[in-house]
């Protein structure tokens, strides 16, 4: 381990002299990014791609409330793999707000069509799982079901597709 002092590398240094100015979360940040890449995600989610793409790598690598999201990405290096200056609360609930015009069938077509190359060209697919997510709120127009758990509330279901061989996701309906 060495160290540069004064503009000389000083080639030991006792570890009792080193101190950590920072620490960040880095290389599931680089994983997660390049499966994105891989997947062509930046393309497909259009001109929000970055701000989107902060929600989508924390949520996979830590599951952070918006609220509690501004502080934890100073923590990791989300906000330079992905060229952001500034990554604010206020930016990602607008972020939220414009996601609402995503069209998601889209960006599902462009990831099934990249994943078929691991899957051989075969086109089957099968329903991995419908699962139930309850919801509260007065302004909402559903009806209460029983899901099926038999609990009776405002339930929504969404069934996953997956391809047959390795499970890839195809698209969720709703």
């Amino acid at each position: 381990m060495g160290k540069e002092v004064n503009g000389v590398t000083v080639r030991r240094v006792p570890t009792n002299k080193l101190q950590v100015e920072k620490v960040t979360r880095f290389l599931d940040v680089i994983t997660v990014d390049r499966l994105a890449e891989e997947l062509h995600l930046k393309q497909s989610l259009g001109e929000n791609a970055r701000n989107i793409l902060v929600f989508v790598y924390s949520h996979l690598l830590e599951q952070q409330s918006v609220h509690k999201l501004e502080d934890w990405l100073q923590h990791t290096e989300i906000p330079q793999v992905l060229g952001m200056a500034d990554v604010s609360t206020k930016i990602l609930y607008r972020t939220l707000q414009d996601c609402q015009e995503l069209h998601f069938s889209t960006v599902e077509d462009g990831i099934y069509e990249t994943l078929q190359q691991f899957e051989n060209g075969a086109d089957d697919g099968v329903i991995l799982d419908v699962t139930d997510t309850y919801f509260e709120g007065s302004t909402c127009k559903e009806l209460s079901r029983r899901g099926k758990d038999g609990k009776y509330a405002k339930l929504l279901q969404i069934g996953l597709a997956v391809t047959k061989t390795y499970g890839f996701p195809i698209f969720h309906r709703q």
